[in-house]
């Protein structure tokens, strides 16, 4: 990626200072859009603040950056935010504003970058989205339906500018440090006890989701196109607690004594 210029939709966020930081340490020239906050300190790189759940922005954003430095070569989709809806309470502006910001943003940069990426005939993009496309939350359906959104949005950008060397996949994210507040559910258990249903122990970085969007972005391997690839250490796997032997010993023996020696 040495010399590639890669634009970052939402570098002020903690998933956006990772992917800056991975990029500029393998050489990138770094466009980086605010959608709110700071943008991290990366020597060289241009800073915008353009709005993408806004067209014209997202046409002015992509203009801009081909302006600035000639070339377009990677574009990242991280437009990430939660909002804790139901669906029995929510009201249609609440959902709106979810699917503008996770999905309508994704659609609007694509079409804008795509557009210049099918015309030099090559690029990739790739969307740091979330497990809970797939995985309901319990918490935030309009989240979860936009993040399905961006999957599918993957997918047929794969299809339409596929044959003019353009790439899109999808790294699903999940659970990061944190989520066990960020999802946290009266309806769903999926996070209590968050770190013991990675069988790692250990929640994913956002470092380790940059480092697959480098080589998702990367030409190692051009035939990875329209794909999700879960980045979640096991955690959907999960299927109950995996006693060792002590363990199981030590809870057998409590069953029976609290069945009074009866097994």
């Amino acid at each position: 990626m040495n010399g590639k210029v890669v634009l970052i939709s939402d570098a002020a966020s903690a998933s956006g200072l990772a992917l800056a930081r991975a990029y500029a340490g393998v050489g990138a020239k770094l466009a980086l859009n605010c959608a709110g906050g700071e943008a991290p300190d990366i020597a060289g790189a241009a800073v915008y603040r353009a709005d993408l759940t806004k067209g014209a922005e997202a046409e002015a954003l992509a203009e801009s950056v081909v302006n600035t430095f000639g070339r377009l070569d990677a574009v990242i989709h991280n437009h990430n935010a939660v909002d804790h809806l139901s669906i029995e309470r929510a009201d249609d502006g609440q959902v709106r504003a979810a699917l503008q910001y996770n999905a309508k943003s994704a659609f609007l940069l694509t079409r804008a970058c795509g557009d210049y990426m099918r015309k030099r005939g090559g690029g990739a993009i790739v969307y740091v989205s979330s497990i809970h496309g797939e995985k309901p939350t319990g918490s935030a359906f309009a989240y979860s339906a936009a993040k399905a959104a961006v999957a599918m949005l993957a997918k047929e950008t794969a299809i339409d500018f596929g044959a003019y060397g353009v790439r899109a996949n999808v790294i699903a994210v999940g659970p990061v440090a944190g989520h066990d507040g960020v999802f946290k559910s009266g309806l769903s258990g999926l996070y209590d006890h968050m770190e013991q249903k990675i069988p790692g122990k250990r929640p994913v970085t956002w470092e380790e989701a940059a480092k697959l969007a480098l080589f998702l972005t990367g030409g190692d391997c051009p035939a990875l196109n329209g794909e999700c690839i879960k980045l979640d250490g096991g955690f959907l796997l999960f299927y109950g607690h995996r006693y060792n032997y002590e363990e199981w010993r030590d809870l057998s023996q409590e069953k029976k004594e609290s069945r009074g020696g009866l097994w």
